[in-house]
């Protein structure tokens, strides 16, 4: 976020030349003004620095989150009941994620049509093969979650005048 503090980070103060080397070199810098804000926060490959720690947050939410059923459950059986117990776990991140402010909330286009923030996809027990069930290994589990994004420059255009508009 634009002008949201930043856990961890220290103010300093920056010259001229420290600002224009990093914007140069698309390093993120920080500004100090009365808390510690993040003012330019992209990245040498292009991306944006809150997006890059949101992926890490959501990677290792979900981690935890497929561990902990791993973990607390003896036995996950091959079957369609099993497979939701996963896509479950994949759903509670993604809708912690939307919590977060990192995953777009669901929307509506100007035609009513429904924008998901975010599809979950898993395969049916009846399409894996015997090759699979063997090996224990679960794949074809798949997300699709379309960033929030941010606001950093807001633009207002107005006039003022004596006479109403025409």
């Amino acid at each position: 976020h634009f002008l949201t503090p930043f856990p961890g980070a220290f103010s300093a103060l920056l010259g001229v030349y420290l600002f224009f080397a990093s914007s140069a070199t698309k390093l993120h810098f920080f500004l100090g003004v009365f808390f510690h804000f993040i003012i330019c926060a992209d990245t040498l490959g292009g991306e944006w620095i809150d997006v890059i720690r949101f992926r890490d947050w959501l990677k290792n939410d979900m981690q935890y989150r497929l561990f902990n059923l791993l973990y607390t459950h003896p036995k996950i059986p091959y079957t369609d009941e099993g497979i939701a117990l996963v896509q479950n776990q994949m759903v509670a991140s993604l809708t912690q994620g939307q919590r977060q402010g990192g995953i777009a909330p669901d929307e509506f286009d100007e035609d009513g049509k429904l924008i998901p923030g975010f599809t979950v996809t898993v395969p049916l027990a009846a399409n894996l093969t015997a090759a699979d069930r063997a090996s224990r290994v679960l794949g074809g589990c798949k997300f699709h979650a379309r960033l929030a994004g941010a606001i950093h420059v807001v633009n207002v255009y107005g006039t003022l005048a004596y006479e109403p508009e025409v």
